[in-house]
């Protein structure tokens, strides 16, 4: 599958197949990660690689509206070591490679964000004085999962000004 397509046909998945994901599938997504841009290259990204099944539950019941990550196959936590500079960005450089990568081999997997912070980074161990990002949760699609639909570029782009629609 080329960049193109990936970008073109992934989906948030909340829904995954039992199978499990291999350590060499797993160590492509964090890989892809590792070689993400960052702010003068400080690689300030950590992962916990979560397959525990009680703890996945665990995070699950800590996450909201997150329940899907009880039954995945395998969730990764990202870290960084530090809340400074554009952190966020670095780690959403990261967390799209990771999603690129994790598509082009057949897996699915869904951002999570709204989660009881401190009690996850306690139960994952994490030094309070590191940021917890996200945890994404990974598995292989089912056929469930729906095309998503875009504006046309003619509704979101002005060109030298906002609202001038001469991009067309």
């Amino acid at each position: 599958m080329d960049v193109e397509q990936a970008i073109r046909q992934r989906v948030t998945v909340r829904d995954f197949k039992p199978d499990p994901v291999p350590k060499a599938v797993i160590e492509k997504i964090l890989s892809a990660a590792r070689w993400a841009p960052s702010q003068r290259n400080r690689q300030m990204w950590r992962f916990i690689v979560i397959q525990e099944r009680a703890m996945l539950e665990r995070i699950a019941a800590l996450s909201g509206s997150a329940g899907h990550i009880a039954k995945a196959p395998v969730a990764i936590a990202m870290v960084m070591t530090e809340a400074k500079g554009m952190y966020q960005i670095d780690a959403g450089r990261a967390v799209q490679q990771m999603e690129l990568m994790a598509w082009s081999l057949g897996l699915g997997m869904c951002f999570v964000g709204g989660f009881d912070k401190d009690a996850v980074k306690q139960a994952l161990g994490i030094p309070a004085a590191m940021e917890l990002v996200t945890v994404m949760d990974f598995g292989y699609r089912t056929d469930a999962e729906a095309g998503k639909k875009r504006l046309p570029l003619s509704e979101l782009v002005s060109k030298e000004t906002y609202g001038n629609k001469k991009w067309e």
